[in-house]
């Protein structure tokens, strides 16, 4: 399976554990609590693609920038304007 061009983040270990358990993480909090979450993994010349499918509402195109930044906050790329 081929991937469309994302962020490319470089990473030591560690910090690919963290990046992949942060989105993991949002996949699973965002998402219907019946939804399912298809995670795809490839490889190759020293590189990992990540490709992660949730049913949840997505990133406000706005913050998309803005995802790999330390002190993101995943509440605020998935907040809904409010009514009432």
């Amino acid at each position: 399976e081929r991937f469309d061009a994302g962020p490319t983040v470089c990473l030591d270990k560690e910090g690919f554990k963290r990046v992949v358990t942060a989105i993991l993480d949002n996949a699973i909090r965002f998402s219907p609590s019946d939804g399912s979450i298809m995670v795809c993994i490839s490889g190759g010349k020293g590189d990992v693609w990540l490709s992660v499918t949730d049913q949840g509402e997505g990133i406000d195109p706005y913050y998309l920038p803005y995802v790999f930044e330390e002190l993101s906050d995943p509440d605020v790329a998935h907040h809904s304007e409010g009514h009432g």
